[in-house]
């Protein structure tokens, strides 16, 4: 009999003898403390840029059924806490006013770069210095 090294994971089932399947989708891990801190200054960042992931802030596309193909923009003011089943809390580009709707009328984020060439713009209310986002 062949002894197996005590770190070696083995499951049994019915009977049969698993040898564990080596996880492929597994990251590689930072080798430096370098390449550590930037790893993790690069995953604060993701989470801090509103575009890269949905949360408050947010301009998105938004369609106001799901049969309309006429895309709107829209920033999300509140995602969490609204009244109703899936509602969010979202402000219409060109408005002053705050809509709740399905998030099902959410189309999905606008990428980074259309934002740079064409900003989301609020119009400005009294005692505003600046309407754009």
């Amino acid at each position: 009999r062949r002894k197996n090294h005590p770190l070696q994971q083995l499951v049994v089932l019915n009977g049969i003898l698993l040898k564990p399947k080596k996880d492929i989708n597994r990251k590689l891990q930072p080798t430096t403390k370098e390449e550590l801190t930037q790893q993790q200054q690069q995953e604060k960042q993701k989470l801090l840029d509103v575009q890269q992931t949905l949360q408050n802030n947010s301009i998105i596309y938004t369609s106001s059924s799901s049969f309309s193909k006429k895309q709107q923009r829209a920033k999300v003011i509140k995602l969490q806490g609204v009244p109703g089943l899936n509602n969010v809390m979202i402000q219409y580009e060109h408005s002053c006013d705050t809509t709740i709707v399905n998030k099902h009328c959410m189309d999905g984020l606008v990428p980074r770069h259309e934002l740079d060439t064409n900003p989301f713009i609020i119009p400005k209310r009294e005692g505003e210095v600046n309407g754009t986002h």
